[in-house]
């Protein structure tokens, strides 16, 4: 069965892990994490300008291209979004 994230895939797999084991999550908050995982699981994701940059860093980290794909679509369309303030 295809996977969205290889990376992610076999960070949980058993070979990594250990059963009933907690994964903590230190580098993002929870509210940005729920979104990617949302997306993970629904294909939907809240992104705005606050929440884009952990979004893009979690997409890269865990490759997820699709995720990437999404956020290059959202940011590209922000209005004011200009070389000077990138």
């Amino acid at each position: 069965m295809p996977t969205v994230s290889a990376t992610l895939n076999s960070w949980l797999s058993d070979r990594w892990t250990t059963k009933d084991k907690i994964i903590k999550i230190e580098d993002y908050s929870y509210d940005n994490f729920y979104q990617f995982l949302c997306f993970i699981y629904i294909g939907k994701c809240l992104l705005t300008v606050e929440t884009i940059s952990q979004l893009i860093d979690m997409a890269e980290y865990y490759a997820v291209e699709c995720l990437k794909e999404l956020c290059d679509n959202y940011f590209s369309k922000i209005s004011n979004n200009t070389l000077e303030n990138v």
